[in-house]
């Protein structure tokens, strides 16, 4: 029989403890917060604009050292960053002080706040340094997070934590193991690690003035116009009308008041300042100061714009001032932003202030001045400002669709995404033609992609539609950098500070000639029913193009174009072409421009391929106008381009009818056909689902066949391939019934 001191040796390895320590409880830890942000984003509480995809670093947490080693879940707990358009990341790192065998990790979020996470991965190191190359251990999140696997050891652990919520939270921590030996030299204390301490007076302090610079506001003669309008975003209401007496209070003059923006704590807000100096003036710096009269209304700008003017002409933004405090940082009596160095002469000085959602309640100053000196005997010359004429597309006349479309108007498009490689598979083929499917979309990689393989890709396409009865339209990748890479003829630039290297330039003709063009052409002549474009870009800097490009040669063409040429124009470099264009209200003309730039691509190729087959389809995956101009250049009021749209693939219709609105109301030749994918969609919906996509589209189409295949996308755990096999007959044969009736 066995002692009680050998019992104690077989089951726990000795008798000096029978549980595993909290370890968490007396190591030393750091927060982090962070989100997933993309190119030209205000972050919010940094009021800085992205340059760059990635997760960028929100406000730092402060609290109790014990908030998350206290033993309770619902006490203190570490609140994400609180911005609904991010992923959102804490990450903790803790130190236990000394090596340890680790047994179990387990990470709880505040207790009743329904702010469960998506994802949390831990590393375990060694060394604070070898965290960063360790192996990622995915915690089980179904009810908190916790890890129950083979002990680890190490010293330094890393909890990551994620949620795509509107906000998380962490409320407790637990490392369970023993710990290997005594505390290590030089080990920091227990408890939380403070971040650095900011002291908001410091990063508000004014830069000394230049000799001989005074406030240009404040001499006689000068005028200011302030107004606030309203964002009509979320909710926002206009500001109180700025009458001309408070305006001028900001620049010295009567009694000191305060001007507001539009209010609304999920608003964009605005406040544009416009001072007349009366002359022109030499211009150094502009100072904003931030103001709060009502205690209760958080008052905020992320920063501001400053432009000059010398006459009439264009507006040149010459330089953006950044808040250097957060959104809960204040200083009493309020504090001061400045404006980088300017050193520029102008008669008119812009100052434009702003402030994203849910960095503050509404922007409130208190005053503005303009520092500089006045200069005699100088004259600038401006350049005029062309009137421009409006941009119009020729009037396309309306009718009756091609009778070639009669199959979609009739039986509606019924496709199911086939994966390069499924079209040889004549099993599945059939199993998609029996379930009553008459479209295949065919995804197109690897060597199909290459001068030799698409043609013969392109007739073993073409027997699928004689041997299975199923119209192929082709699936080709827009930006996948394959055999052409994607900048080969011209990078797409979305100006500002940030670089993009792997992106194609939109109104690159050459390239949008080589990547579909050429291919499309191929396919049509092999007799496949057409091509769809899926303008998805996964071999670029993002999947999607944030906005007009800026490139060198885009920008050339627009001030030849539209501005005849400006030299003030000519010679905006491309970290300010974005700003140069709203500040001189081109916004508008300037996508117009891009737009119809696309189109006229885009009708060159659709016009060279009805050339071969006049029957030929064209359109694009993703969503309505993913690049604005696809349906104008590959449809026409007679031959409407087809929109793939992955917007409903969860089954959520909210925005469909407004989708198809769009095109009505824009006029937009086009067809559109929700996509729904088996992932987040079950069998028992399919039929209702169908059957939608159908009575408020031109069809629908699956994604993806690879969940009967291969598996590598698959469908909703929990059901069969031959259960959503049924389904798509169901819905099918349902759809015919409703057709016919």
């Amino acid at each position: 029989m066995l002692s009680i001191a050998a019992l104690c040796l077989v089951v726990s390895g000795g008798c000096a403890r029978l549980r595993a320590d909290n370890l968490a409880a007396a190591a030393s830890y750091s927060v982090a917060l962070s989100g997933y942000i993309y190119p030209g984003q205000v972050i919010p509480g940094a009021g800085v604009a992205a340059i760059r995809e990635g997760y960028a670093d929100g406000p730092p947490w402060r609290d109790t050292s014990t908030a998350l080693t206290d033993g309770r879940r619902d006490g203190k707990a570490v609140q994400s960053w609180f911005w609904s358009n991010m992923t959102k990341r804490i990450t903790v790192r803790f130190d236990l002080r000394r090596s340890a065998r680790v047994t179990s990790l387990a990470v709880w979020p505040l207790a009743g706040s329904q702010t469960d996470f998506d994802r949390v991965e831990a590393h375990v190191s060694d060394t604070e340094a070898g965290l960063s190359a360790s192996a990622a251990i995915p915690l089980d999140v179904s009810g908190g997070a916790a890890y129950h696997g083979p002990p680890l050891t190490g010293r330094y652990v890393l909890l990551v934590c994620e949620s795509a919520k509107p906000w998380m939270s962490l409320s407790e921590v637990e490392i369970t193991g023993d710990p290997l030996g005594a505390i290590a030299a030089g080990a920091p204390p227990p408890g939380l690690v403070p971040p650095p301490v900011r002291d908001p007076r410091q990063l508000a302090e004014l830069p000394a003035r230049a000799r001989g610079a005074v406030d240009l506001a404040r001499k006689p003669g000068v005028r200011i116009a302030v107004s606030a309008p309203p964002t009509g975003n979320n909710g926002a209401t206009a500001g109180s009308p700025i009458p001309a007496g408070v305006a001028r209070a900001l620049i010295g003059g009567g009694h000191p008041q305060t001007v507001r923006s539009a209010d609304g704590f999920y608003a964009d807000k605005f406040l544009i300042l416009d001072l007349d100096l009366g002359g022109v003036r030499q211009v150094d710096r502009v100072i904003v100061r931030s103001a709060a009269s009502d205690p209760a209304k958080r008052s905020y700008f992320n920063g501001y714009r400053v432009s000059l003017k010398s006459s009439a002409g264009f507006w040149e933004p010459v330089g953006d001032a950044d808040n250097p405090l957060l959104p809960g940082e204040s200083v009493d009596g309020g504090y001061s932003v400045t404006s980088p160095s300017i050193e520029k002469p102008a008669r008119y000085v812009r100052v434009r202030l702003r402030c994203a959602p849910q960095s503050g309640d509404r922007i409130e100053i208190g005053g503005v001045e303009v520092w500089g000196r006045t200069i005699a005997g100088v004259v600038v010359q401006a350049s005029p400002r062309p009137v421009l004429k409006p941009r119009i597309s020729p009037a396309q006349p309306r009718g009756a669709v091609a009778s070639d479309y009669d199959w979609i108007l009739r039986d509606r498009i019924r496709a199911m995404y086939a994966m390069t490689g499924d079209e040889t598979n004549g099993a599945l083929l059939d199993r998609i033609t029996q379930s009553g499917f008459n479209t295949v979309l065919m995804h197109t990689m690897g060597a199909a992609h290459s001068a030799d393989g698409w043609p013969r890709m392109a007739q073993t396409l073409a027997k699928i539609q004689k041997q299975h009865g199923l119209r192929v339209i082709v699936s080709w990748p827009y930006g996948s950098d394959e055999r052409y890479a994607n900048a080969q003829f011209g990078e797409y630039q979305p100006g500002g500070k940030a670089r993009w290297t792997h992106a194609p330039c939109p109104l690159s003709a050459p390239y949008w000639n080589a990547v579909v063009g050429d291919r499309a052409e191929i396919a049509a002549r092999a007799g496949l029913t057409g091509l769809v474009v899926d303008v998805e870009m996964y071999g670029a800097d993002a999947t999607r193009y944030p906005g007009p490009c800026y490139c060198d040669d885009c920008w050339r063409r627009f001030v030849s174009a539209r501005l005849g040429g400006a030299p003030a124009a000519a010679k905006v470099d491309l970290d300010n072409r974005p700003a140069w264009i709203a500040e001189n209200g081109l916004e508008g003309d300037y996508a117009r421009w891009q737009a119809q730039g696309v189109s006229d691509i885009l009708r060159g190729i659709r016009k060279r391929v009805a050339a071969v087959a006049p029957h030929f389809l064209f359109g694009n995956l993703l969503d309505l106008e993913a690049i604005p101009g696809l349906a104008a250049g590959f449809g026409t009021p007679q031959r409407p381009a087809l929109v793939f749209s992955e917007t409903e693939y969860s089954g959520d219709f909210s925005k469909t009818s407004g989708q198809i609105a769009n095109i009505r109301t824009s006029a937009l030749p086009a067809l559109y056909i929700p996509g729904l994918w088996v992932k987040p969609i079950t069998p028992p919906q399919i039929p209702d689902l169908a059957a939608r996509a159908a009575g408020e589209g031109a069809g629908y189409w699956i994604w993806s066949a690879s969940a009967f295949t291969d598996g590598h996308y698959p469908h909703a755990s929990g059901y069969t391939n031959d259960e959503y096999w049924k389904a798509f007959r169901d819905a099918n044969n349902a759809l015919d019934t409703r057709l016919k009736h």
